[in-house]
């Protein structure tokens, strides 16, 4: 018969057995996973490396939102720690050369996910089922077209801590409210700098001229102004158009000006509407200049506290 002692020292051997075999099969599974988003990491770099976009999409399926990128020349994977929901964050360096041949690393973040994670939605299956939903120094921010506007209207600053898709998701709200005070900027325009007076002096078969006045009652000093002219007949139907220049002078605010228009055409006009064709360049001028921001754009817009245009 088997003493009490020994069967109790036989249950714990089976207990730290199991306990062995549960922690060994466990150590597996992690360690299976951790190679697979390691694998993940290193072709989407290797992708990224040689720039070739459908290999990163299998990878990184947002990758196309972020739209410049830092130069890379090597990539070198240095850690990788767990994260919740089965996720990992893999840590790597970026070698490259910048413009002035001087060697720069560059610390770049991976933030990886199995595919059945609730935030990765993908149209496409890889060989590792982990996929990246969000990455960290990838995006050169200071290398996009509005980069200043983003900054000035807080968007954007050196002192937040971005991930690439939450820079990318700012730099879109950025070009929104680019959009914005440029809508803006010229619907004050159009009803501050005016054309009056309006005269057909001469309304024969072969042209149309005439005279109008334009009054620049904005805060605007433009270096040219130009319109646009439609004439009509007796039973206001639209017959011709035409553009010209009010004056390709400095238009200073609160100045008034006098201009002279001819257009040659075969029909009779009886009438005209005059639109002043504002320069969009010239307008994104304006609206970029960082003096007339504070910074509180941003949370402004998004909070839906901006007048609507």
């Amino acid at each position: 018969m088997r003493k009490a002692g020994s069967e109790g020292r036989w249950k714990i051997n089976i207990i730290f057995l199991i306990l062995i075999i549960f922690t060994a099969g466990f150590y597996s599974c992690s360690s299976q996973k951790e190679n697979m988003a390691h694998t993940t990491a290193q072709n989407f770099l290797g992708a990224l490396q040689s720039q070739d976009m459908e290999a990163m999409r299998i990878y990184y399926p947002d990758i196309d939102n972020i739209e410049v990128f830092y130069a890379c020349d090597t990539f070198v994977i240095e850690n990788i720690n767990p994260l919740a929901e089965n996720g990992y964050l893999v840590h790597a360096s970026n070698f490259y050369m910048n413009d002035s041949r001087d060697l720069v690393i560059k610390e770049v973040i991976l933030f990886i996910y199995p595919d059945d994670y609730n935030a990765v939605s993908v149209n496409i299956n890889n060989n590792t089922g982990f996929y990246i939903t969000d990455s960290y120094g990838l995006c050169s921010w200071k290398n996009y077209p509005h980069y200043l506007f983003a900054q000035n209207t807080g968007c954007i600053n050196d002192k937040l801590i971005l991930t690439d898709q939450q820079a990318v998701h700012r730099l879109r709200v950025a070009k929104d409210l680019l959009f914005y005070f440029s809508k803006k900027m010229h619907n004050d325009m159009e009803n501050s700098i005016v054309v009056t007076d309006k005269t057909l002096l001469a309304k024969d078969f072969n042209s149309a001229k005439g005279c109008a006045t334009v009054i620049n009652n904005s805060e605007f000093t433009l270096p040219d102004l130009k319109y646009v002219i439609v004439y009509y007949d007796i039973n206001d139907k639209k017959i011709g158009e035409d553009n010209g220049w009010v004056t390709k002078d400095m238009f200073a605010a609160g100045d008034t000006i006098k201009f002279n228009f001819e257009t040659n055409f075969n029909k009779k006009a009886t009438d005209a509407t005059f639109r002043l064709d504002f320069d969009l360049e010239l307008i994104l001028q304006f609206v970029m200049n960082d003096d007339i921001y504070n910074g509180s754009e941003y949370m402004a817009f998004i909070s839906k506290k901006l007048p609507d245009i």
